[in-house]
């Protein structure tokens, strides 16, 4: 099996991992138990030539700086998060979203969330 190839569990082969109320082992949306044995490496070749569709996030804070200081956790309150999720190789986001401090006009395109400290 290659790096960032193609593998795939074919059905009936795996089985979803059990939590008994415990927390799950990963941050996936699924997990999930199967046999090394199972499990089919394609080669990277043809339509298993190309990287999976990896979703990338960026994001950006914002703080309420001190002019002429890198901001400091103790003294320079974070005002705004704003996050972009673009699956690899798209040029438009799939998610867009602005976290503010306080009010924030709309912004074309994303989704703006407002919280007040109270």
């Amino acid at each position: 099996m290659m790096g960032c190839s193609w593998a795939e569990v074919p059905a009936g082969r795996w089985r979803v991992r059990p939590h008994s109320g415990l927390s799950p082992v990963s941050r996936c949306q699924i997990e999930a138990d199967a046999s090394w044995e199972t499990v089919v490496a394609h080669q990277p070749e043809g339509a298993f030539a190309r990287l999976a569709p990896f979703r990338i996030l960026s994001f950006d804070i914002e703080c309420a700086g001190r002019k002429g200081v890198f901001p400091e956790p103790e003294h320079d309150p974070v005002i705004q998060i704003a996050s972009v999720v673009v699956l690899q190789g798209s040029e438009k986001p799939l998610v867009k979203i602005v976290h503010t401090l306080g009010d924030c006009a709309p912004i074309v395109g994303c989704n703006v969330s407002c919280f007040f400290m109270g």
